[in-house]
């Protein structure tokens, strides 16, 4: 701000600190959560996308009023071309039981159809306008896509209710199918972490898999379960297991869970 603009405010606001410039409310439309702030002093808008992004619509409110001052006259935004007039409406949240102080300006920022610049006319004309320039930080799509898909891998595993053990000679794995696509399920085998041993597929209308003849050890195996056309509907990540000795109290059946 020029110092213009600065008298001004320590005049409208009497005990003016710039903080009081520094408005924290813009929120998404979706969730409600906090994700920018108007920093008037310094002239600027910040709007950050949450990490939904899903959510591209924003909004956020700029008080007319200071107390008993009018401070904004008017506003407008400009998306990159000409200005575009903002109504007054009853948008501010702070109210001192004066009607005339929930008076503001509302703005929504919206991601696919972008305000560049906002403009504030200072009342009586005692200094020149402020203009804020808007500055968008994105999310991260791919992040978001990733840990989407991550997330209904795991519910799905944790549908299929998964148990596991491993006794005397063998290792036996228990599930329910995930979903109605299911057709099949199968189980590859690894001795220690990484040497692959065979892949034990199910049988129609039964929900488990066993590998037999095993020397005691620690094993790894990977489970997956298909659709009829053979694809994939999840797989899990590698799932440690023992086999030992039928004495061993420590043998237990697990429950694998994701979620």
């Amino acid at each position: 701000m020029d110092k213009y603009q600065n008298i001004f405010f320590e005049y409208a606001f009497n005990d003016y600190k710039k903080q009081e410039l520094h408005l924290k409310n813009i929120t998404s439309l979706k969730s409600g959560e906090v994700c920018g702030d108007f920093d008037i002093a310094n002239e600027k808008v910040n709007v950050n996308w949450e990490k939904d992004i899903t959510s591209t619509v924003y909004k956020g409110c700029i008080p007319a009023f200071y107390r008993d001052t009018l401070v904004f006259k008017s506003a407008y935004v400009s998306y990159g071309g000409e200005w575009e007039e903002t109504a007054l409406t009853e948008c501010a949240t702070e109210s001192r039981g004066r009607g005339y102080e929930k008076l503001g300006y509302e703005f929504k920022f919206d991601f696919d159809n972008r305000i560049k610049k906002i403009r504030l006319c200072l009342a009586g004309g005692l200094a020149d306008d402020l203009i804020l320039n808007v500055t968008y930080s994105e999310t991260d799509k791919e992040a978001y896509y990733k840990a989407q898909r991550e997330f209904e891998r795991k519910k799905l595993i944790d549908g299929a209710n998964i148990e596991y053990n491993g006794c005397m000679n063998f290792i036996a794995v228990y599930f329910t199918p995930c979903n109605e696509n299911y057709a099949s399920a199968e189980m590859d085998l690894f001795w220690g972490e990484d040497k692959f041993m065979a892949t034990y597929k199910s049988v129609p209308n039964n929900f488990s898999l066993m590998a037999m003849g095993l020397r005691h050890g620690e094993y790894n195996f990977v489970f997956r379960q298909k659709d009829k056309s053979g694809k994939i509907i999840f797989q899990t990540d590698k799932i440690p297991v023992k086999v030992s000795d039928s004495s061993d109290r420590k043998n237990y059946v697990y429950k694998l869970h994701y979620i």
